[in-house]
């Protein structure tokens, strides 16, 4: 991780690092396979700091190595890149609602597929790594069939998805990416405790495959 300094959102300096601020984060450090928790109450900059983890909507973060991003480690899949994916459900939900749930899910797997792809003549190593993470993605799908139902709603428009049904079809978009860090806001929204039970248990594999929550 990287110490952070502040966190400026347009000309608003929100995270400061001096004596006595307001709301002073004097060090973020993300580390490989943990989850933590971020709590505070509405307007803190909860949903800020993940902006400017991501560099987004005008945030930015400052830290003692530059400007920039957050740094996790290597990545721990097959690519030169690190990914962090973001639980955002109404943003990704608002432009696909006339498309099925079982639409998007079929255009979400194809999708990360095709960043792994498998060519065994030209770097076997490689192509096997690859091979484990299409597993991986199918293996989410079933996950997600047999765990939170997705089959009920899956021929239903994205528009006309209940609360709970949309928070679960942003979760699958979210974790299917093949992240090395997932934020997550507000995750449970609209989701019963069994839910919130399995969702849980399905943080804990990804934190054993070294995957940052």
């Amino acid at each position: 991780g990287r110490r952070m300094k502040s966190l400026h959102y347009g000309a608003r300096e929100v995270f400061i690092d001096r004596a006595r601020p307001q709301i002073a984060i004097n060090s973020l450090d993300i580390s490989a396979g943990i989850s933590k928790v971020l709590i505070g109450p509405n307007g803190s900059g909860k949903t800020t700091l993940f902006d400017g983890i991501m560099g987004r909507d005008n945030a930015s973060m400052d830290t003692r190595m530059g400007h920039g991003a957050v740094a996790v480690g290597e990545p721990i899949h097959a690519r030169k890149e690190q990914v962090i994916s973001r639980l955002d459900q109404e943003e990704m939900l608002k432009e696909i609602g006339d498309f099925t749930a079982e639409e998007v899910v079929a255009q979400a797997i194809a999708h990360f597929k095709s960043q792994f792809p498998i060519d065994w003549t030209h770097d076997p190593e490689v192509s096997m790594r690859h091979l484990e993470a299409h597993i991986r993605i199918d293996g989410l799908q079933k996950s997600f069939l047999d765990l939170f139902e997705l089959d009920e709603f899956l021929k239903t428009k994205v528009q006309n998805l209940s609360g709970g049904e949309r928070t679960k079809l942003g979760l699958f978009m979210t974790l299917v990416s093949e992240p090395d860090l997932i934020l997550l806001d507000e995750p449970t929204n609209h989701l019963d405790l069994g839910s919130i039970a399995k969702l849980t248990a399905l943080f804990r594999a990804y934190n054993e495959a070294g995957i940052s929550i």
